[in-house]
């Protein structure tokens, strides 16, 4: 008795619409879950296998030997630096860090695979920001000196830098960031270079990152002249959390207004629809609403958990 019943009720359109719409739901939330889980602001985000550091350890691996190299009081091999007419300054700040140390690799990371041709266009400038630079790890030594063009530390009055010991004191990390930063941009600045790269201390570069840089540059520069418009940076990477939804987007900020908004169209369309003269389409009213109170919401939902920029990634160029 029961296969019979189920038939019965697979004749009313309003059930057969809901199973079929369910099994198209199903079958994109499978696809969905195969393609998008490497996102960590998806809903189909799995961590395993995702934070492994094959690469970032192979990069570390070489960095720390290229400085090793250059650290050693024995023989070290020759190295050639800016020739004082380069298109690149980069500028590093780092202060000394109670935990993990990342500067050393950081540098080594940055300076490891460059040819001499990209290491004489390239001035490196690094400000040891500890208002004592003895107690960086870093301070004096060997590699120091005979890789980076500039290594120095605060060259201000004795009242700015009690200052800057008052923030370093109070754990004011914020005013003392903006000075630090603006400090090292105004090194730069008086070597009128064409670009001045900033990077964090704690970062490890890509191999080959001076070469698609100035690529990136040369686009960026070809389109300003094609489009007349400006540009004031460009972004080397994105950090995960820039990729998210936020309370600045309009869909996400509203999001019961945009589900009902929706909601409210599919039911206005299928009402008029159903109502309309001049049209072959019949739906009943229990269809009518398990499409629009049931279908809609559900697959918009699934289109939230994509992602923001999986449905809408970022142009090449900002």
């Amino acid at each position: 008795m029961a296969l019979p019943h189920f038939t019965h009720y697979l004749k009313f359109r309003a059930l057969r619409i809901f199973l079929s719409s369910l099994f198209v739901w199903l079958l994109l939330f499978q696809l969905c879950r195969s393609k998008f889980w490497r996102d960590p602001h998806s809903a189909f985000f799995k961590e395993d296998h995702v934070y492994e550091m094959d690469y970032r350890l192979y990069r570390e691996r070489e960095a720390w030997h290229f400085l090793s190299r250059h650290n050693s009081d024995l023989n070290p091999p020759p190295y050639v630096k800016s020739d004082r007419t380069s298109s690149v300054c980069v500028a590093i700040v780092t202060v000394r860090r109670h935990l993990d140390d990342y500067f050393e690799a950081t540098l080594g990371s940055l300076l490891e695979g460059l040819d001499e041709r990209e290491r004489r266009k390239l001035y490196l400038s690094v400000l040891i920001a500890d208002t004592e630079p003895r107690v960086h790890p870093s301070w004096g030594q060997n590699w120091v000196e005979r890789l980076t063009d500039s290594a120095t530390t605060y060259n201000v009055s004795n009242e700015q830098l009690k200052h800057l010991q008052t923030l370093e004191r109070e754990k004011n990390f914020y005013e003392k960031g903006v000075f630090d930063y603006v400090y090292a941009l105004r090194t730069c600045q008086q070597l009128n270079a064409s670009y001045t790269i900033i990077f964090e201390g704690d970062i490890i570069l890509a191999t080959a990152w001076l070469s698609r840089t100035l690529k990136a540059l040369a686009d960026i520069a070809r389109l300003e002249r094609q489009s007349g418009k400006p540009w004031i940076y460009l972004r080397l990477f994105y950090t995960e959390t820039a990729l998210s939804w936020t309370s600045s987007d309009f869909a996400y900020r509203n999001m019961p207004l945009v589900f009902g908004i929706l909601i409210l169209s599919g039911l206005t369309c299928l009402v008029f629809l159903h109502r309309s003269r001049f049209t072959q389409f019949h739906l009943d009213p229990t269809s009518i609403v398990v499409i629009s109170m049931v279908c809609i919401p559900a697959f918009t939902a699934l289109v939230y958990m994509v992602g923001k920029y999986n449905l809408m990634p970022p142009s090449r160029g900002h």
